[in-house]
């Protein structure tokens, strides 16, 4: 860990400084009532990313910290989901001197199962020197960011969800319902983060949709979206949709519009469930992403069991 030494410094002298840098909190909301909310933080010589989103019966909560110039210094940061009383219900918390680890990014996350209603997640970030005062040392903060995000409680309810799946490099693995239900049958735009990360299979990242047993979707326009380190945000063209029995329906689901594409459950289908594989394509090689969004577009009008 890296240390500023000064010597023959007062401890009068010390205190007064520590009362003149900023505080190392400042607090600031990120998006509220939403199921996926982003916010950037810029402490010294650091660069953060932090979201949240809700996903059935859990509430998850990543920050994503990189390092692009010297500072010598000393950099804390945690996520911690609350419950409504304020009381800590999931943390993940990590401390380094920068720049250290944190010029190959850094990552805390945590989740909480049945998340209650009103409960929020907040992000924190501090960045400190500390020099020796007579053999001791001295934390000084010299700024930093505290941001809340109010989750929304419940993710699939008991609406009408198509299942998502993504290939992981050996195997689908399951991301959960994506709830689009709407009684009225009046589209509705449901943006997933991915709680795995995707791994290219020939050039392409793949995602299977699969209808819920008891429920139709109509499907109208399926994106991906990719975060990258530098804070952008690029769209991942979609390269193939493949119906498991209406065959190729790429066309169907590039755009918004009025043409859609209809996924039955196996208790409207004969038993089995209809499916859709997806091929976005996939970031070069030398192209890092923090996070990927998931985003359907479309209805189901049937309320599940």
């Amino acid at each position: 860990m890296k240390k500023i030494k000064v010597y023959g410094l007062s401890l009068a002298l010390a205190l007064l400084l520590l009362l003149a840098v900023a505080p190392c909190a400042q607090a600031a909301d990120m998006t509220e009532g939403s199921y996926y909310a982003i916010g950037y933080l810029y402490p010294p010589g650091c660069t953060l990313w932090a979201y949240g989103y809700n996903l059935g019966s859990t509430t998850y909560a990543t920050m994503v910290i990189k390092s692009h110039s010297w500072y010598a210094g000393y950099i804390s940061f945690g996520v911690l989901i609350r419950y409504p009383n304020g009381t800590i219900a999931a943390v993940d918390e990590y401390g380094f001197p920068a720049p250290g680890p944190c010029l190959n990014g850094i990552t805390v996350s945590t989740s909480m199962l049945n998340p209650p209603i009103g409960g929020y997640v907040n992000f924190d970030v501090c960045t400190m020197i500390y020099i020796s005062v007579w053999g001791e040392d001295v934390y000084f903060p010299l700024g930093g960011d505290s941001y809340n995000w109010y989750y929304p409680s419940g993710g699939g309810g008991g609406g009408g969800c198509p299942f998502l799946q993504v290939w992981d490099g050996s195997d689908y693995v399951d991301e959960g319902l994506l709830d689009i239900h709407n009684a009225e049958g009046v589209d509705v735009t449901y943006e997933h983060a991915l709680t795995n990360v995707p791994e290219p299979l020939d050039g392409t990242y793949v995602f299977r949709l699969t209808e819920h047993p008891q429920t139709i979707s109509d499907i109208d326009q399926v994106q991906l979206h990719a975060i990258l380190e530098d804070g952008t945000i690029e769209e991942l063209r979609l390269k193939r949709a493949w119906h498991s029995e209406d065959d190729n329906v790429r066309n169907l689901l590039l755009k918004s519009d009025d043409r859609r594409v209809e996924e039955k459950g196996a208790d409207h289908n004969g038993g089995t469930s209809q499916s859709i594989d997806l091929e976005f394509k996939a970031l070069g090689p030398n192209t890092k992403a923090v996070a990927f969004i998931f985003t359907i577009e479309g209805n189901n009008m049937i309320l599940k069991t």
